[in-house]
């Protein structure tokens, strides 16, 4: 649940991290490492940038307006 909001996540490893319900609105996640990380309820918006070929949606992440 933290709130990583506008954060600046360019290539962070994240691989294994609990994400769950974090909003992740407008975060930049560009190049992250986000294998085996748990993304259930994550929340995010158009301005959220993930990295190349990653599917938020089939992850559990949910897209709010915010």
């Amino acid at each position: 649940g933290a709130c990583l909001a506008n954060a600046n996540l360019i290539g962070a490893e994240l691989m294994s991290a609990n994400l769950a319900n974090a909003d992740l609105s407008g975060a930049n996640l560009e190049d992250a490492h986000l294998s085996w990380s748990r993304m259930r309820g994550t929340k995010y918006n158009d301005q959220t940038i993930w990295p190349a070929g990653f599917d938020p949606i089939s992850a559990g992440a949910v897209k709010t307006e915010k």
